[in-house]
């Protein structure tokens, strides 16, 4: 079952004391280079997926709103969203306004891991963790990673977070 989030329970990612949540996807290194590939594409009508799997999340819908509100900055709004959640597991289907579908595929409470995928009308991207151990706990990078503040965006409120968990659910 989903609800609202309070300030409190927002404080994973949290950007200490600007108020402002910030969605780990978005200091990720290789998804910033994926974000300005797809930028450059004409159409944005494609399908991208992504799975992440993290060890822990206090509320993994929030995990997801925060990635879908980001993912708005390229793709345009949500149209359509369909979410099923089973324990530490939750899947998004997601049609957005421009036309791009994008499935998303969490897992929590394993090691770290982290793919994603683009197939758009002029590039295909591909990125998987295990292959590119770009993240990997041995070299610091993912630590480095949900550290850093992605330049890109400063952030989203509480409320526009609360707003797209009611639209997910």
């Amino acid at each position: 079952m989903t609800g609202m989030i309070s300030s409190e329970q927002a404080k994973w990612s949290e950007v200490q004391g600007s108020g402002q949540l910030i969605s780990p996807l978005s200091t990720y290194p290789v998804f910033i280079k994926a974000k300005s590939a797809i930028a450059e594409e004409k159409s944005k009508k494609g399908v991208f997926r992504i799975r992440r799997i993290l060890p822990e999340a206090k509320d993994p819908v929030t995990v997801a709103a925060v990635d879908l509100l980001t993912l708005e900055k390229i793709f345009g709004k949500v149209n359509k969203c369909f979410m099923k959640r089973h324990d530490e597991h939750l899947i998004i289907s997601v049609l957005f306004e421009e036309g791009t579908i994008m499935h998303a595929d969490y897992t929590f409470g394993r090691p770290f891991h982290f793919e994603l995928e683009w197939s758009g009308q002029e590039k295909i991207i591909t990125f998987n963790s295990d292959v590119n151990r770009a993240f990997s706990n041995e070299n610091g990078i993912l630590e480095a990673c949900t550290s850093v503040k992605s330049d890109q965006h400063p952030g989203f409120t509480v409320h526009e977070v609360n707003q797209m968990v009611e639209l997910m659910s």
